[in-house]
């Protein structure tokens, strides 16, 4: 009985804390845009194939925003294709984000479900970055 305790406890504490307004890990400052909240960071960490894929269960309503840095690039300019997936991997959109420059793209989600997000590149610093998921609810 204490187990269950504990865990509807743990449960009910994570079904209602509000979520923190933060910023993108200090190695990606200036990604954040006003309004939207820093959800999760991923370092990205390329499979043979050039590609690090992650998914996440997205909201119907909600905007999100999709950033990339590589800060161990340096000044050198890395481009990586993102790709939204849906969880029948149709895609929702693609674009090209330019570090350091257009390096954010903005989704709104209309329905409910996991999502995949894929980011691709030819570059071979593309292993040393991470990629950050922010929101806003409307």
């Amino acid at each position: 009985m204490k187990i269950i305790l504990l865990i509807f406890s743990i449960l009910f504490t994570a079904a209602t804390s509000e979520p923190v307004k933060s910023t993108p890990p200090n190695r990606c400052e200036g990604l954040s845009r006003a309004g939207f909240l820093f959800l999760k960071d991923f370092n990205i960490k390329a499979t043979r194939d050039g590609y690090f894929e992650y998914s996440y269960v997205l909201t119907k309503g909600t905007t999100y925003a999709f950033a990339s840095c590589f800060p161990e690039a340096g000044q050198k300019s890395v481009v990586t294709d993102l790709t939204l997936y849906n969880d029948g991997r149709k895609v929702m959109f693609e674009k090209a984000l330019r570090y350091p420059g257009e390096s954010v793209v903005f989704y709104q989600c209309l329905t409910t479900g996991i999502y995949y997000v894929r980011m691709e590149s030819k570059d071979p610093t593309f292993n040393s970055g991470v990629s950050i998921m922010s929101f806003q609810k409307k």
